[in-house]
């Protein structure tokens, strides 16, 4: 009884649910972030931006349990002007 409440809660509460709106500013966020950086970097240098972790896997926390709940993404760069000229010319232009 007490596993079955423990997992509906977890389901329910502990992650933030698909049709949320903080769920929708997420994907709206990261939306505008993808498309600002295909426009801000080259094509010949920028392969696009990934997102990972607890957001990938549904298990993201709501920020009124955990207020440093984030979205982690990747950058992925083409090898290109960027990789010859090193990883801080990179972080630079970011």
């Amino acid at each position: 009884m007490l596993n079955k409440l423990l997992e509906s809660f977890a389901r329910e509460s502990l992650v933030i649910p698909y049709e949320s709106p903080e769920r929708m500013r997420i994907k709206t966020s990261f939306q505008a972030l993808q498309s600002r950086a295909k426009e801000y970097f080259s094509p010949e240098d920028f392969e696009g931006i990934e997102s990972f972790g607890s957001w990938n896997r549904n298990t993201i926390l709501p920020r009124s349990y955990d207020p440093d709940s984030d979205l982690d993404v990747m950058m992925v760069f083409k090898r290109g002007s960027y990789w010859n000229s090193g990883s801080e010319a990179a972080r630079a232009r970011v």
